[in-house]
């Protein structure tokens, strides 16, 4: 496809192909494995990533959530598998400026985490500076705060055991 300029893009010729492969892998997973499967959440992951890439958060996120929602038939509500599509529809909210979904979305893999984890492990600093971030944009400044001072205790204490 051309651009305004007359360029030829690229990620355009490219997004178009891709959706129509990652639509028939979709179709082929579905017909092979079933609806509640993990090829099926995979391959809508990958639908959806080609959506978020180009901004179209409007059909990456029923995507992403019917993803979301297999996973958690196999793995259940707060299986630690059930974080990856779960990463990608936080993601979606973050860069669509959606704060008030970005929030629970970043609350409920924080709570995996932490159970897979532990409350004060390194790997969750990232899910917390994007709920407090999610917090801040809500005006639940009291809250942003709090998650912030966590992030500086989990950080201080990471650096004090190196």
């Amino acid at each position: 496809m051309k651009s305004s300029r007359g360029v030829w893009r690229s990620d355009q010729v490219m997004g178009t192909a891709h959706n129509s492969v990652l639509s028939a892998a979709g179709a082929d997973n579905l017909k092979t494995y079933g609806e509640n499967s993990a090829g099926v959440s995979n391959s809508l992951r990958m639908v959806a990533g080609l959506y978020f890439s180009q901004n179209d958060f409007t059909k990456a996120e029923p995507i992403l959530l019917r993803a979301v929602k297999i996973d958690e038939t196999i793995y259940g509500h707060d299986g630690p598998m059930a974080v990856i599509n779960l990463t990608m529809l936080c993601s979606v909210y973050d860069r669509w400026a959606k704060p008030a979904r970005a929030a629970p979305c970043q609350a409920h893999i924080l709570s995996i985490l932490e159970k897979q984890y532990g409350p004060d492990n390194p790997i969750l600093v990232s899910t917390l500076t994007s709920e407090a971030q999610a917090l801040r944009s809500l005006g639940r400044n009291e809250e942003a705060a709090k998650t912030e001072q966590r992030i500086k205790t989990i950080q201080a204490t990471a650096m004090n055991q190196n």
